[in-house]
């Protein structure tokens, strides 16, 4: 019975990894294959002279370009439910084990010193998976920005004007970053990031004074 019980907790364990860190390995290997095209989209702007083709490189980049954002779309789409669920489990999570852990602080010689770590560790976990997504949405919007210096830089007004029409285009369009978003209503950017560790906090700084 206990062998039998040990064994499907096991399966249970893998299973729940690997449901757990998959949404966040495929939501890494996009957003990486993404920026690693925004690079070498970056990288033919900024030697287009160098082909001979240049009228269908620029038409090319154009295209590229609309490709990408359309992708940087599909995923918002995709993740932006699930993203809007973390934003408001480690919101919660984060004010409750932080309350929990100035308790254990208080009680001074009573202190358990193994679920004072687990605490810890959790929060710690928690703080670090949050910050990896805001992470990936800030080198989305990087990427973007990238596209936009590259094509500010490039020497367009010795050109044709037809051929000047192209860059404006990926002027413009890069102008507006794109960003993964939380439920499409707040940005996962590491300045978001830090307003919810303060709203956070605020709350722990409530729940003490209740507790008083």
């Amino acid at each position: 019975q206990y062998e039998f019980t040990f064994i499907l907790q096991i399966i249970s364990m893998v299973f729940g990894i690997m449901s757990y860190t998959g949404i966040d390995n495929l939501l890494g290997l996009l957003v990486f294959h993404i920026s690693g095209q925004f690079d070498i989209l970056r990288h033919r702007i900024m030697h287009i002279n160098d082909y001979i083709d240049f009228h269908d490189i620029l038409r090319s980049s154009v295209i590229d370009h609309i490709r990408l954002l359309r992708a940087i779309a599909i995923i918002e789409d995709i993740f932006n439910i699930i993203l809007l669920a973390l934003f408001i489990y480690f919101g919660i999570l984060f004010a409750c084990y932080g309350f929990l852990i100035i308790n254990l602080i208080e009680k001074g010689n009573d202190i358990s010193v193994t679920r004072f770590i687990y605490q810890v560790c959790a929060l710690i976990t928690m703080f670090g998976h949050m910050c990896v997504y805001c992470v990936v949405g800030e080198i989305l919007i990087a990427q973007c920005e990238q596209i936009h210096y590259t094509v500010y830089k490039y020497k367009w007004y010795t050109l044709e004007p037809r051929d000047i029409k192209g860059l404006l285009f990926l002027m413009v369009r890069s102008s507006k970053p794109i960003y993964l978003t939380a439920g499409k209503i707040f940005p996962m950017t590491m300045s978001t990031f830090c307003s919810l560790i303060k709203t956070s906090a605020s709350y722990i700084s409530v729940l003490l004074t209740t507790k008083t």
